[in-house]
């Protein structure tokens, strides 16, 4: 989920460092919010009377509005940090396109190079906001949470010490799994966008030699489009159900061995009640990773294919600018050759232009005609 060149955009340590202290307040709220509530179920437990445990609902509700608070300040500085970013980069994309050339555009794919500005930027947003946000989290919430159960209950805070690895594990197994299928469905679906671009600028010409059966081409890879989505969907589902099953089981074999120590008294109420309330708090930041690590997918691999293209050599550029054109400006072309490698799309081209005049280039398709343009062009 984590692209370490996140941290290198302008902005992410500091965006790092405010989350960081944001998640430290929301770990003590979440601490104080269950202390809170089991002061004040155990005082009702002894059958004392309201007044007595208001003092310990108030300390709930301020942690909880506390907690609300925080996260909405998480939410809101990773939304404001990721549509900047977003549109950063695809502003930077447009002029790294625009210096590369029709040439480095071909052989991306036009369809793919839309995707990427369009669809692909979105999914960079979505990216951008999720991850620093629940990264955070993840590393400080159960450390925060572990301490104060293993305060309260040793043996509890073992347990959930122990479980959290098995966790980790399936979750990296089932990420990696969905990570494969959605480099192959982006993949797809921006094939499915050059196929349905050619088939449309194509359209005239086809009809014209009596090809009829475009559609079913362009049906045929959306298609494979939709299995690739539906595969990638049910991965997700699998490793959220997975995420939610072994969560609730490790919070039930922290409440087996809190009842088991309750009953022998070697834990009073209170503490016992605490740690099982913080219990599922320990679980939370992993289980919120992992479900929102299917949903940043598609973004962490759009942010890849857009560095992909960003970190591509630029054309050697003229050394001297061309002045604009007069009506008495001439073009000459002298033994022009190109030559993709072993392939020779030029050979000594020779031509003279002067003035405003109206010149046609005609050729069978592959004669070169969009390779001399880019050529004159400085592609």
């Amino acid at each position: 989920m984590f692209d370490r060149r996140l941290l290198a955009l302008p902005g992410a340590k500091k965006l790092l460092i405010e989350l960081f202290g944001l998640t430290v307040i929301e770990a003590f709220a979440i601490i104080g919010q269950a202390y809170g509530l089991a002061q004040a179920i155990v005082i009702f437990w002894h059958g004392q009377q309201f007044g007595q445990a208001s003092p310990m609902m108030v300390i709930f509700v301020v942690a909880y509005t506390l907690r609300q608070f925080t996260a909405y300040a998480r939410e809101q500085l990773s939304q404001n940090f990721a549509q900047v970013q977003s549109e950063n980069l695809r502003t930077a994309l447009l002029h790294r396109l625009f210096r590369l050339g029709p040439s480095a555009i071909a052989e991306i794919g036009s369809g793919s190079v839309v995707t990427q500005l369009l669809a692909g930027s979105t999914e960079i947003e979505a990216y951008f906001a999720l991850t620093l946000n629940k990264l955070v989290p993840l590393l400080v919430i159960p450390i925060a949470v572990f301490v104060a159960v293993s305060v309260q209950s040793l043996k509890s805070g073992v347990a959930l010490l122990l479980l959290f690895p098995v966790i980790i594990g399936f979750m990296v197994i089932l990420g990696l799994a969905a990570k494969d299928r959605a480099e192959v469905q982006y993949a797809g679906f921006a094939k499915l966008t050059n196929h349905f671009q050619d088939a449309l600028l194509g359209m005239a010409s086809l009809d014209a030699l009596g090809v009829n059966d475009y559609d079913q081409q362009v049906y045929s890879v959306s298609e494979r489009f939709r299995k690739q989505t539906m595969s990638v969907l049910k991965v997700a589902m699998l490793s959220g159900f997975a995420m939610d099953f072994f969560a609730t089981l490790a919070i039930a074999v922290v409440a087996v061995f809190l009842g088991l120590d309750l009953l022998a008294g070697r834990v009073t109420l209170l503490p016992a009640l605490f740690s099982l309330i913080l219990a599922p708090e320990y679980f939370l930041p992993i289980r919120a990773f992992g479900a929102d690590y299917h949903a940043t997918l598609n973004g962490k691999t759009a942010f890849e294919a857009t560095m992909a293209i960003l970190n591509r050599p630029l054309p050697q550029e003229a050394k001297e600018l061309v002045s604009p054109w007069q009506a008495d400006s001439t073009l000459s072309v002298h033994d022009l050759s190109v030559n993709y490698g072993d392939h020779q799309a030029l050979s000594q081209i020779n031509f003279s232009l002067s003035g405003f005049q109206k010149v046609a280039i005609i050729g069978a398709s592959g004669s070169g005609k969009t390779t001399l343009l880019n050529t004159l062009a400085g592609f």
